[in-house]
């Protein structure tokens, strides 16, 4: 059983099936060898094996009877053509050695729907939510209520057809490989929306600042996916996942939850509400340079299906709007993007380098990098006040914006 990497098999595949076969009463952890990530089933002589195409040395050295490939859209043809040379375990008369794809219809113009299925042995079967017994009737009033708000996404998720044209919102993330930690600059924040049934998501910001007078490149790290995560269990897992020295690091959160945020701050976080001017920040997200992980599980698979809303009746896009549907990943991610780095985006256009600290009376500073610490000024009134301070800086050289 196949993810493109092997930390979203584990994370996925293999604890669903661990689970499932203990819901049937026949797991047995003397069967489970979890170095080699593989499943027994002696009765049968049969083996599950849990891997990724990050481990093709394991692929290579077996002949299997069955490859599934879960979340197909993460492969290419290519992996596919590799793949079906893998198929060599001895077979019966009557059996055949077989390849399963499982996808979501995100990609219309990939090439498991341009070019896979024309093949002719190949078969495509068709499900939808309705033949899910086990779905709570709260997640199928948010699948249905999508027939309202947007067609292309009833279309994916309820439908379980291609949409018709395109309106992402993010263009794909980079995922190529990442520089050692060295590399990136000292400047971390994290951003979070909280949820219970629906997920909880943390993400980790770094950046590296490649050009002079461009907003940095940022690198994004899913540190937490989760549903049923509740608040002493969130803080619990931050105060692992963030060492104690970086705690004064912005957490920028969903500000629909104020009680959720003080609770943070009460455990020695620096948590704040996050900038939720959704047009704006997602305008401003857009034109970020983004580096992901093939292992941001939830933040990948939701950038796939993040689409603006669209009129039913003419096809174009309303109010610039997105689908509020599967987008806590999304929402963290501007929360943390927008309102950490927009500002920077206000200081590039007009920089003056100030000699002295002389900067001509008519200049209305918003902000201002005295002895390397910035200072913003939201308004004139404060502006005003600490004018003086900005003017008459000893420091050889003083930076400021308008």
């Amino acid at each position: 059983m196949l993810r493109k990497n092997y930390p979203s098999a584990k994370r996925t595949i293999e604890l669903i099936t661990v689970k499932l076969l203990k819901e049937y009463g026949i797991y047995r952890a003397k069967n489970h060898n979890k170095t080699y990530h593989q499943i027994e089933y002696p009765p049968s002589g049969s083996t599950i094996v849990f891997a990724g195409l990050d481990e093709q040395q394991k692929i290579k050295s077996t002949e299997w009877h069955h490859v599934f490939m879960e979340e197909g859209n993460e492969f290419t043809k290519e992996d596919y053509i590799w793949l079906g040379t893998r198929l060599s375990g001895p077979i019966e008369d009557g059996e055949i050695n077989q390849i399963f794809i499982s996808i979501n219809p995100v990609d219309q113009f990939g090439w498991i729907n341009t070019w896979l299925k024309k093949q002719i042995d190949v078969t495509t079967l068709y499900s939808t939510y309705k033949d899910n017994p086990f779905l709570s009737q709260q997640f199928i009033d948010t699948l249905e209520a999508l027939k309202d708000q947007d067609e292309n996404a009833y279309r994916i998720a309820v439908l379980g057809e291609y949409a018709q044209g395109t309106h992402i919102i993010y263009p794909p993330f980079l995922m190529d490989l990442w520089p050692g930690w060295a590399a990136f600059d000292k400047d971390i924040w994290y951003g979070i929306d909280f949820g219970w049934a629906v997920p909880t998501c943390v993400l980790e910001f770094r950046t590296i600042q490649k050009e002079e007078g461009k907003l940095p490149e940022v690198y994004v790290r899913e540190l937490i996916y989760e549903t049923e995560l509740n608040n002493q269990d969130l803080i619990g897992r931050l105060n692992r996942l963030i060492k104690k020295d970086q705690r004064d690091r912005p957490i920028y959160c969903d500000p629909s939850a104020p009680a959720y945020i003080d609770e943070l701050v009460l455990a020695g976080f620096n948590a704040t509400p996050g900038d939720n001017d959704v047009e704006n920040g997602i305008d401003f997200c857009k034109r970020l340079k983004v580096h992901s992980l093939p292992q941001n599980e939830g933040f990948n698979k939701e950038r796939e299906r993040y689409m603006y809303r669209v009129d039913r009746r003419t096809g174009e896009v309303v109010d610039d709007k997105p689908v509020k549907f599967n987008d806590h990943a999304m929402d963290a991610f501007r929360y943390g993007g927008y309102t950490h780095l927009s500002p920077l985006q206000q200081l590039i256009p007009s920089l003056t380098m100030l000699k002295d600290g002389v900067v001509s009376e008519n200049v209305q500073v918003r902000y201002a990098e005295i002895d390397h610490g910035l200072t913003q000024y939201p308004s004139p009134v404060e502006c005003e006040i600490d004018r003086d301070r900005i003017l008459n800086d000893e420091r050889a050289w003083t930076r400021v914006w308008n």
